[in-house]
């Protein structure tokens, strides 16, 4: 597995100082604020059209024929990956009619995918939400295979001492999706952005003079 690492002391260091001031539950604090941040991270993930994954999977690629000599086709992408991974299996190629239906099989499975990214951080947040106080839930209605397999793990002790709470997207590749990196970042800045807002309102002559010197909640998500 490969964690998406980014930097968590900053929001960190505000959250020690907003549940201080606000006077909220610290365990149920850390929980929220690692639910919300799932929750928009999956929101501003980007999607892929369907499509635009249709139009990709159906591009044509020239082919070099089995037999020497003959001339290049021009074959359909899903058709040369469905061959291809037959092919990783010792499984002989497809044609005409099996290779359509095998082709149109492919497709529909990514276009059903093509949330994937963004879905895998509602998998955190899923299993987050139950230890939030009042309870959250996980509504959404973009197209996921199976279960989202992000996986997020929450502050279950009572009245802890140092609250910790952190998911994991659950795709060995988000590290390496820009994506799924700037939307992470971009989740944990508004939660931020929010709690100084709480300040600022509340407290505004407070603000300038937070101690950030220590940190006693973690959140990790990645």
């Amino acid at each position: 597995m490969i964690k998406l690492e980014v930097n968590t002391a900053r929001i960190n260091k505000v959250l020690d100082a907003y549940i201080k001031h606000s006077g909220r539950n610290f365990g149920n604090e850390v929980n929220k604020r690692a639910f919300n941040i799932a929750l928009k991270a999956a929101s501003k993930t980007p999607k892929v059209s369907a499509q635009k994954i249709r139009r990709e999977m159906l591009k044509g690629a020239n082919v070099q024929p089995a037999k020497s000599g003959g001339k290049k086709k021009r074959v359909p992408l899903a058709a040369i990956l469905t061959n291809y991974h037959r092919g990783k299996q010792g499984k002989k190629g497809l044609w005409g009619q099996p290779m359509q239906k095998a082709v149109d099989r492919a497709i529909e499975h990514r276009v059903a995918g093509r949330a994937f990214m963004a879905a895998a951080w509602l998998g955190v947040a899923h299993d987050i939400g139950p230890f939030v106080y009042p309870r959250r839930r996980v509504r959404s209605r973009a197209p996921v295979i199976g279960r989202p397999k992000g996986e997020g793990r929450p502050e279950k002790r009572i009245s802890p001492l140092k609250p910790t709470a952190s998911g994991e997207h659950g795709s060995s590749a988000s590290s390496n999706v820009r994506g799924a990196r700037n939307a992470l970042r971009a989740a944990m800045n508004a939660e931020t952005r929010d709690m100084l807002k709480y300040f600022r309102r509340k407290i505004p002559k407070e603000i300038k003079t937070i101690d950030t010197t220590g940190s006693t909640s973690a959140l990790k998500i990645g």
